[in-house]
């Protein structure tokens, strides 16, 4: 016999996490369990317990009342007054819910044993009241068009004798109320099968909501949750199934309201008007992620939280190995059409596809390996090229001073790798503080490369830090007023420059 936890995660494992919040899900996988594993009588008890009428009395047991048989007593008389079958059957499957309330148990849980013999009672009539209190009638509150309605007939038949259920079903139904206790909801658990949560409509504000192809119902009404476009998942699903117009829902990006009452959220999404039209995302040279997803933001109506989800998930947007998880630098500077058909994993996946489409046809990885270089740090060269040099004729020349410096052995000190920690806008100075920070992308402090690239690089500083121009330099610095950059051999004529520099950017705005 599994421990408890090794029985939980089969649980999860088998019917998702889910499970553990939806009573319908949990009676379903109850009911799925082979026959030579239990059966029908012993799994249906299990059943019956879980659509209990009289649940608060259950919730009693579970909080420490077992011990008291005529709680027990009147909870099972009550479950057999309402759901059939026999006293005994009923005492049994009550009283192993309320067993082992101990989940940090790694041995194997014992099969519950009552204290005294428990001995058949006549069912109660079902006109005599019950004896504490007429039971709440909590499942006539559930839609008649639930996927797993809590009665399927009025009548039910008789039940022969209960035999001896297998632990693991006690455990998983245990585990999974008593789940729902970890997460304070114990109303959640009185209200189980009372009516799915719904907005009144109409709604407002505005939010996307992207369907993805092949997308099912269930899903959409996850998604539609989180979102905050409908209160639950289970009154989507309700929703659509009454409306046979869901069924031709189209892949599509939609612009919808927050908190919308679910059946209307349905009719929305099924009519094909309400597919997004389309428009255009400019990422320019060198911009970074934060502000490719800001672009992004205001250009469309993706959300920030549905762009850092997926770029936190490189996998899905289809990002090379070589990135080590960070899309930074991948996202190719372009402008992209947005369609109704474009959604944000489709707008970021095009743009990762894009880098790698343009490396391809540059042949940087032929290249990169001429130069001693992984395409990665190629990129990452030609990103800072993006932010260090003032105009194209001047990428080959900075490509060369950072490959002569990292030749020689020595530190690359580029402030915009600086200012690429500390996101400041100005490239040109930093502060001594910034350049004493202890990140690998401070460039005073670590030798080599930053361990990425800064920056999205274009097809120009892609070609420039593949091919460098020839040269002796070893440093250089903006010239501003001339629209150009100076190059240095010794730190002499550099100085000189940096000085000229500091002169021209007390008066000027543009330093």
């Amino acid at each position: 016999m599994p421990s408890v936890h090794v029985a939980l995660r089969d649980l999860v494992t088998e019917h998702g996490e889910r499970v553990l919040a939806d009573g319908h899900e949990l009676v379903a996988a109850l009911e799925q369990v082979p026959a030579e594993v239990a059966t029908t009588e012993q799994r249906q008890a299990l059943v019956d317990a879980v659509h209990l009428g009289a649940f608060e009395r259950m919730i009693e047991l579970l909080q420490g009342g077992a011990e008291s048989q005529a709680a027990l007593e009147t909870a099972a008389d009550e479950l057999v007054q309402q759901r059939g079958g026999d006293v005994a059957t009923a005492e049994w499957a009550l009283a192993s819910l309320a067993y082992s309330v101990d989940l940090t148990r790694d041995d194997e849980v014992p099969a519950w044993t009552p204290a005294s013999p428990v001995t058949p009672r006549p069912a109660l009539a079902k006109e005599e009241p019950a004896p504490a209190q007429e039971p709440e009638p909590v499942h006539e509150e559930v839609h008649e068009d639930a996927p797993l309605p809590l009665s399927a007939d009025p009548v039910r038949r008789p039940r022969r004798r209960s035999g001896c259920l297998p632990i693991l079903l006690v455990i998983l139904l245990f585990a999974a109320i008593v789940g729902w206790f970890a997460r304070g909801a114990v109303s959640d658990v009185k209200d189980l099968f009372a009516g799915a949560d719904d907005y009144p409509g109409p709604g407002s504000g505005k939010v996307t909501v992207v369907i993805d192809p092949g997308q099912s119902i269930s899903s959409m009404g996850d998604e539609l949750e989180e979102l905050d476009v409908v209160a639950s998942a289970d009154a989507f699903v309700d929703a659509a199934g009454s409306n046979p117009a869901a069924q031709g829902i189209q892949a599509a990006t939609y612009t919808m309201m927050l908190k919308m009452k679910a059946s209307d959220a349905v009719a929305y999404l099924a009519n094909p008007a309400n597919a997004g039209a389309g428009d255009t995302v400019t990422v320019p040279e060198g911009a970074r992620v934060r502000d490719i997803v800001a672009t992004i933001v205001d250009k469309t109506d993706f959300t920030k939280r549905q762009l850092t989800r997926l770029l936190a998930n490189p996998a899905s947007i289809g990002l090379p190995a070589e990135a080590g998880g960070n899309p930074e630098g991948y996202l190719y500077p372009a402008t992209y059409e947005i369609t109704k058909s474009t959604t944000p994993k489709s707008l970021l996946s095009q743009m990762v596809a894009k880098t790698a489409a343009a490396e391809k046809d540059l042949g940087i990885a032929a290249a990169a390996r001429k130069l001693g270089l992984t395409p990665h740090e190629v990129i990452t060269v030609a990103s800072i090229l993006e932010y260090e040099a003032n105009r194209g004729p001047d990428y080959p020349k900075v490509a060369r001073v950072i490959y002569n410096r990292l030749d020689d052995g020595m530190r690359l000190q580029l402030d915009s790798t600086v200012s690429y920690v500390s996101k400041r806008k100005g490239d040109v100075w930093t502060t001594a503080e910034e350049r004493a920070s202890d990140s690998l992308y401070n460039t005073y402090q670590h030798e080599g490369l930053p361990p990425g690239p800064i920056g999205s690089p274009g097809q120009e500083t892609i070609e420039a830090a593949l091919h460098p121009a020839n040269g002796p330099w070893l440093y250089f610095v903006p010239d501003y007023e001339n629209s150009t950059t100076v190059f240095s051999t010794t730190l002499a004529e550099h100085n000189v420059a940096v000085d000229r520099l500091r002169e021209y950017c007390r008066t000027h705005d543009e330093c």
